[in-house]
């Protein structure tokens, strides 16, 4: 099985079949409560993100397509999953869940974190010479947090030899963001962001 394989079957699990909770504005095709049409959620599609589409005749095969596309994709999923599998998972997951904008950003404030300090001299036997190419790729500056998984972010990041110390970074700022988030849905939002973390 592929790693999309396995990232689209753990995003089914955690999103299972169709919601039509009236209180959830991810169900109604305008995005906001009682405004539109409410066609609900079914395996993670929602009304607010793709209103044009029948949601309640959804199907699997044609759910997994959009995700390929929209996120994997988009994402360039299939390229970072070579290096850091994990990071590839739950970015797609949090894609989905947040945006792929929010995704990119927690990765790149990740790579920022992992690298950029303001005038920083790395000594030559710490043995962190792919920190002074990221800096220079950079141009001495911090990766810029616009959420777009553009060159500089996705040579970044390959630049990086510690896929652990990503993956966790990663988890770190979505774990930030779900924390701000609705209580009623925190506990599930966490427990999927510790699915793509941990297995």
């Amino acid at each position: 099985m592929c790693l999309f394989d396995t990232a689209f079957n753990e995003v089914i699990q955690a999103e299972g079949g169709l919601s039509m909770d009236p209180n959830d504005r991810g169900n109604w095709t305008s995005g906001r409560i009682n405004v539109g049409e409410l066609k609900g959620t079914k395996y993670g599609i929602s009304a607010m993100s793709y209103p044009y589409l029948d949601i309640h005749n959804l199907t699997m095969r044609a759910a997994q397509e959009i995700y390929r596309k929209d996120f994997w994709e988009y994402l360039d999923l299939h390229t970072i999953s070579k290096k850091f599998p994990r990071v590839a998972r739950m970015m797609f997951s949090l894609g989905i869940n947040c945006g792929n904008r929010n995704a990119v950003k927690f990765l790149q404030r990740t790579i920022n974190v992992l690298n950029f300090q303001e005038n920083l001299k790395i000594p030559a036997m710490r043995g962190s010479h792919w920190q002074e190419k990221i800096l220079r790729h950079l141009g001495g500056k911090p990766l810029k947090v616009d959420g777009l998984m553009g060159a500089r972010t996705m040579e970044a990041l390959l630049l990086i030899p510690h896929p652990d110390a990503v993956a966790a970074g990663v988890f770190g700022e979505a774990y930030k963001h779900y924390a701000k988030g609705k209580l009623i849905y925190r506990a599930g939002w966490l427990n999927r962001l510790g699915i793509s973390y941990l297995n």
